[in-house]
């Protein structure tokens, strides 16, 4: 899975960036720093250039194109740093989907062949939200056999991921719910059906022995 998802920066993406606020204090020690050594430098090259009785240096636009290029460095340093997060971000969800995913033959014996036509890269949005619950593989077969649901779904990952992240947590619960309920109160065998009664040895149909069965029997002869 290499296809960045145009709304992972709602899936709270931005939290794994790094804050704006340390990259302003970063930016701005800089800055102190690059005009400090800056001056020192430029006062070196005033008592230079006094001494050969030449022109003094501009000092600001030195400063201001050291600045330049640091600021040009770090936002590529960001950059660079932001798109890591995002592969890694990807590497760890496709994992937990396949990873969990082994585990779905075992839980329903139709599972293959319910989720086959189930395609993760067109419901990418979805994946997101889902990747991190145990009960994926349960999602993924819910889903599969319930493709209005899953369209509904993913158009609300899109639209409003917290929204939809809500809506798959309570799918989990119920899921979870039932596997509790099965597991406190599993399946009995049904109930024999009403076996007729036998007409052999001089029964009758109703079960019990009338006059003429009676004279008909072999231990009450003689």
């Amino acid at each position: 899975m290499t296809e960045v998802s145009d709304n992972i920066d709602n899936l709270g993406m931005q939290e794994q960036m790094v804050p704006q606020s340390k990259v302003n204090e970063v930016v701005g020690r800089e800055k102190l720093r690059v005009k400090a050594e800056m001056e020192a430098r430029h006062q070196q090259e005033l008592e230079a250039m006094k001494a050969k009785g030449g022109n003094a240096v501009n000092v600001e636009d030195i400063v201001a194109q050291t600045e330049a290029r640091m600021m040009q460095k770090m936002e590529e340093n960001r950059l660079e740093q932001q798109k890591q997060q995002y592969t890694n971000y990807l590497d760890n969800v496709a994992g937990n989907y396949i990873n969990k995913m082994k585990a779905g033959p075992s839980l329903y014996e139709d599972f293959e062949a319910v989720t086959s036509d189930f395609d993760p890269k067109e419901f990418k949005d979805v994946l997101f939200l889902a990747h991190d619950l145990e009960e994926l593989p349960d999602i993924v077969y819910e889903l599969s056999q319930n493709t209005d649901k899953l369209q509904r779904l993913d158009y609300l990952a899109q639209k409003s991921p917290k929204m939809a992240k809500k809506e798959i947590q309570k799918l989990a619960e119920s899921i979870k719910t039932n596997k509790q309920a099965k597991e406190k109160n599993p399946t009995t065998n049904p109930p024999l059906k009403n076996i007729r009664p036998s007409t052999a040895a001089g029964v009758g149909d109703s079960g019990k022995l009338g006059l003429k069965d009676l004279k008909k029997a072999s231990w009450l002869r003689g």
